[in-house]
């Protein structure tokens, strides 16, 4: 698959004594933190971790692509559980809401695969297009999208039949794609030709695109409706882009390569993971501008926020770690 900047290559040539060697490393210190911020210690995870999906009995699953596993963490004790094999370059997962079964990413093979969560086994095989970087479930739990970034595509699957249904062409690059509250609307950010793709989910058609900044890497709608994230990676910003509209509202400067952004479920506020930058810019939706910078000790490539919008969990992909920031 594509790396867009050095930061994932290096994540690649990772070994596991460097991994293990990350994982020992103390939190960063109180006092180096903005008021109200601290920083969990380290987990070990995998080399290349770069993203999260959460299962609805509270296992966080991170993505381990440059090692093909998931590693799974209790939210209740924030320990790792175990660390799987799962898919060639594992890049993210959705889960059915019985916890029966996942379906993982494989951005080498060009395949998404289903897999018996109790047995951790691969049940069947779905071909998409080229080079999944990212994938998403509808509300309703019937129809999963995955974001093609070598076809320049979305593909669309039935869940329950297992099967591609339609593919929607989008921009160049589609590395990061996000449903609206309702479904009923798709965002693809298409990095290479700096666009957002706005697509309507039941005629299956793009019906927008918005120029954003240079390099977008990830999107994030509030669950309010009222704003979308992007994160721009080369230009080390973030674009709100009003929905009703589609117009972008605002630029904000965040630190150097953001990468995978995570808007908090109340809708106030947006993690920014700076992977360049080693830090974390906090962006307060009301006035969309950065009311915290919270420096770490490694490149976070990836943010998620919990439901209880006190928690960022942190993907440090060079490390291979995971660590979990608590926010005021």
């Amino acid at each position: 698959m594509p790396f867009p900047l050095a930061s994932k290559v290096r994540a690649v040539a990772a070994t596991a004594s460097a991994v293990a060697a990350c994982a020992a490393l103390a939190p960063v210190a109180a006092a180096d933190l903005p008021l109200g911020y601290s920083v969990g210690a380290p987990v070990s995870a995998g080399a290349g971790v770069d993203a999260f999906a959460l299962q609805s009995n509270g296992t966080l699953w991170a993505a381990n692509e440059a090692t093909d596993t998931a590693t799974l963490i209790s939210l209740a004790t924030g320990a790792a559980l175990e660390t799987p094999s799962l898919a060639p370059n594992f890049e993210g997962a959705v889960f059915s809401k019985d916890n029966k079964t996942t379906w993982a990413i494989s951005s080498s093979r060009n395949y998404v695969s289903v897999i018996t969560l109790a047995t951790k086994l691969t049940a069947k095989k779905i071909t998409v297009g080229s080079e999944p970087v990212a994938i998403r479930m509808s509300p309703d739990s019937k129809t999963i999208y995955t974001a093609n970034s070598g076809s320049n595509s979305i593909s669309v699957i039935d869940a329950a039949a297992g099967k591609v249904t339609g593919t929607i062409a989008v921009g160049a690059m589609p590395y990061d794609i996000a449903l609206n509250s309702t479904g009923k609307v798709l965002y693809a950010a298409n990095y290479y030709d700096g666009t957002l793709s706005v697509i309507d989910t039941v005629k299956r058609k793009v019906t927008a695109r918005v120029k954003v900044g240079d390099g977008p890497y990830s999107v994030a709608p509030l669950a309010n409706g009222k704003a979308v994230y992007v994160a721009n990676e080369r230009s080390g910003t973030v674009s709100v882009i009003n929905p009703l509209k589609n117009t972008v509202t605002a630029t904000v400067t965040v630190g150097a390569a953001p990468q995978r952004l995570s808007a908090a479920p109340n809708s106030l506020r947006v993690y920014v993971p700076n992977s360049e930058g080693r830090s974390v810019s906090v962006v307060e939706t009301a006035t969309n501008s950065v009311s915290a910078v919270v420096g770490l000790d490694e490149n976070p490539a990836a943010a998620f926020t919990l439901a209880n919008n006190k928690t960022v969990w942190l993907a440090n992909r060079d490390a291979g770690t995971v660590v979990a920031l608590s926010v005021p």
